[in-house]
């Protein structure tokens, strides 16, 4: 299970979930995209998942903890992560099809 999340400082919170295979033997491309209203989930350049959970306020910035291949109170992602990017804008679908492609 792959998540994507966002909060904001009132802890309204914005969560796109997929189940799904991942390649076990390859590279697998992961991005998540919040647009303000919309969390998407996209593996390998497609959209696989989507959630409409409009929150308030702008969301978390430095002031909480970022967690990579890790859920609190969960297991570890036992893999290698490599190549983490952050943007400070959501980026279109095309834009994410692009990065895929490099």
């Amino acid at each position: 299970t792959v998540r994507f999340a966002v909060w904001n400082a009132s802890s309204e919170g914005s969560t796109a979930i997929f189940s799904t295979s991942l390649l076990e033997a390859g590279w697998n491309f992961i991005a998540g995209v919040f647009d303000g209203t919309n969390s998407k989930l996209y593996l390998n350049g497609a959209e696989t998942g989507s959630v409409g959970d409009s929150i308030t306020g702008p969301i978390r910035d430095n002031a909480g903890d970022l967690y990579i291949g890790y859920r609190p109170g969960q297991d570890y992602f036992d893999g290698i992560i490599d190549d983490v990017r952050i943007f400070d804008e959501a980026l279109s679908a095309n834009e994410i099809k692009a990065l895929y492609a490099l």
